[in-house]
């Protein structure tokens, strides 16, 4: 059954896909791969222009808009690559569009690769993607399906945080794991004041530590356990986005 979306949302999505089709094409994670680097550590808060520019010479791409997505992509490939080397392992990208993060598994081999979101405008590249476009909460596929899922830079948009963990928590099969990164900084910088017309028409949070370690917490409530404490460092807001400067956090679970 197709999604009917009210008409509130469906006039943010319009603005949101305005504004994306005024940005540069961004560049295809086909053909993209991962340089043997021995152990990552994968928990923390992206804290310098460094760290960057390395994930950017390891994958040898860079966004043309938002460079700094190197770094989490980096890690997502990395872990998967590490952690669920099967390459018949199913993965779910939730959020998928406009991301190469799928574009660069299929180039590392995995053939069961799978993305939704709410538009459709820039699904991944992969052949043989399967995507849905719908409700990131409740998604199509059955419990269990999938052995990873990335959640990348999606729920600082306002989404339910409990709906988010509940569906990713069905998604995943037992020993699965749940790869997110969102938007960091500490202390709290407030977003109310941002125009949701230049947010994709959506909600926008930056969260904090106390807001992390929440949703951690919360996490644990759905049989998710973080696979190493995380390091809060933070150097650097180097992230520049709508009039405001912070930095990234990249969380990796383990359900049970």
């Amino acid at each position: 059954m197709r999604m009917r979306l009210p008409a509130a949302v469906k006039a943010r999505l319009r603005r949101g896909l305005r504004w994306l089709r005024n940005q540069p094409e961004r560049p295809s994670g086909l053909g993209v791969h991962v340089a043997p680097l021995g152990d990552m550590y994968y928990n923390e808060v992206l804290r310098n222009e460094d760290e960057v520019t390395r994930a950017i010479g390891r994958l040898h791409w860079e966004h043309p808009v938002v460079r700094w997505k190197a770094w989490d992509l980096l890690k997502v490939a990395h872990f998967v690559l590490q952690h669920a080397p099967r390459r018949e392992t199913r993965i779910l990208d939730v959020g998928c569009n406009g991301s190469p993060i799928l574009e660069v598994l299929y180039s590392e081999g995995y053939r069961r690769l799978f993305g939704c979101d709410f538009v459709g405008t820039d699904p991944p590249l992969a052949p043989g993607l399967v995507f849905h476009q719908g409700d990131l909460m409740n998604t199509p596929w059955p419990d269990g399906h999938f052995g990873t899922v990335s959640c990348v830079s999606v729920i600082e948009h306002g989404f339910n945080q409990q709906k988010v963990l509940h569906e990713m928590a069905r998604l995943l099969e037992p020993g699965g794991y749940l790869l997110v990164s969102t938007d960091y900084a500490d202390p709290k910088i407030e977003t109310s004041d941002v125009d949701l017309r230049t947010s994709f028409g959506m909600p926008w949070i930056i969260f904090c530590r106390s807001e992390i370690e929440e949703f951690v917490r919360a996490a644990g409530g759905f049989g998710f356990t973080l696979t190493q404490p995380i390091r809060w460092d933070q150097e650097q807001q180097l992230v520049s986005c709508w009039g405001k400067s912070y930095t990234f956090i990249f969380l990796a679970f383990q359900k049970k």
